[in-house]
């Protein structure tokens, strides 16, 4: 059963999908939520491990995201933040900042755990990703609506395809669609996401 924390983020990305008339890749429309939202998106160029940032100054809101990531990363932190926006979450000062997700602090903080999850339920929804599943898997062979195992060598090839094919379609990068696939049990996977050698 998920948490029970899961359910009221999950209905709130169901909300602005909704809200927006997104039927379709939900990347595509970042910008309508943007600008229907009045937040303004800022690239900016660090070398640190900072994704992204959402503040309020004044009446302005504004989404810095490091330019220095590839695409799919990118993607995801956009989501990301626009959670910290629909979920009303606490500022620190003025300003959330994201920062990469090998920070053991960051994996704790409530706050960058609901943000994570929002993100994945905006652009990953369980409606366009669960046939895409079932479309990979019965091409190769193996049984849809049924969780594919990583850690089983017969099953690492299908995996890998599976992680790929979401990513690609959902315009997301493979880390993010791994982790997606895992909390949707579609996916079993005793390892981590760098042991798949995607």
């Amino acid at each position: 059963m998920a948490s029970r924390w899961k359910s009221p983020i999950k209905m709130t990305a169901k909300q602005v999908l909704f809200d927006y008339k997104i039927y379709d890749i939900p990347v595509t429309a970042i910008p309508k939520v943007l600008q229907g939202e009045s937040i303004r998106l800022v690239d900016v160029y660090v070398d640190d491990d900072s994704c992204g940032m959402y503040c309020i100054v004044g009446n302005g809101r504004m989404i810095y995201v490091n330019h220095n990531m590839g695409q799919g990363r990118r993607n995801f932190t956009i989501a990301h933040e626009l959670g910290h926006h629909f979920l009303g979450h606490r500022l620190n000062e003025y300003c959330r900042i994201y920062r990469s997700l090998n920070i053991s602090t960051h994996r704790k903080d409530p706050q960058e755990v609901e943000a994570n999850y929002f993100a994945a339920c905006f652009i990953m929804p369980y409606e366009l990703v669960m046939p895409l599943f079932n479309e990979v898997v019965s091409t190769l062979g193996f049984s849809k609506d049924n969780a594919i195992n990583a850690s089983d060598k017969d099953q690492l090839q299908a995996s890998q395809e599976v992680i790929k094919q979401v990513a690609n379609s959902m315009m997301v990068s493979q880390e993010a669609a791994f982790y997606r696939l895992k909390s949707l049990k579609l996916l079993k996977s005793q390892n981590g996401f760098s042991e798949l050698n995607l």
